[in-house]
């Protein structure tokens, strides 16, 4: 009787242990569905890509961009900064602002990439009504067509980890 018992506790417990993967997409897509989580994928340990999910840090994020022709126009220097509203409810954390730009190869196309973006951090910020500024002069910018956006995200280390983003903007013409 008790061989009985315990096969059937052993054939339990196994069938309990499946590898199955399929509950963790599931949790997944709902967790993004109802929180509005971001998701990236990661290659894990058993050659499966899995998302990472982190929380955005703020409900809406617009880049801003000031000319500072102190200097003359030709030796304009571009301003940008980020404007995150009236959400000063995470304020009590280690934030970074970082300036994506993208070379585009055709104007008109705001998808027609060249290369990576270059990507330019301020150094690390704890409130975000007085968000850094990132200054570049004019001529440390594309000779061409470019694409800009700002990202505000926690200090790498820090956990929990949270990440928003403007949407891209057209290049000034400077």
């Amino acid at each position: 009787m008790k061989k009985i018992f315990a096969a059937l506790f052993l054939g339990l417990f196994f069938t309990s242990c499946s590898n199955d993967d399929s509950t963790i997409y599931e949790n997944a897509e709902t967790a993004l569905e109802v929180n509005e989580i971001v998701a990236e994928e990661i290659y894990s340990a058993r050659g499966v890509f899995l998302p990472v999910l982190y929380s955005k840090c703020f409900e809406s994020i617009t880049g801003t961009i000031r000319a500072n022709v102190s200097g003359g126009l030709s030796n304009a220097v571009l301003e940008f900064s980020a404007n995150i509203g009236n959400d000063y409810s995470r304020t009590k954390k280690p934030y970074v602002l970082e300036l994506h730009i993208q070379q585009i190869e055709d104007c008109e196309d705001p998808l027609s990439d060249v290369g990576n973006a270059e990507v330019i951090q301020s150094p690390v910020f704890l409130s975000t009504a007085y968000v850094p500024v990132i200054s570049i002069p004019s001529e440390n910018l594309p000779d061409y067509c470019y694409k800009w956006k700002v990202v505000v995200h926690t200090q790498d280390g820090y956990s929990p980890y949270c990440s928003s983003s403007s949407p891209w903007y057209e290049a000034p013409l400077f």
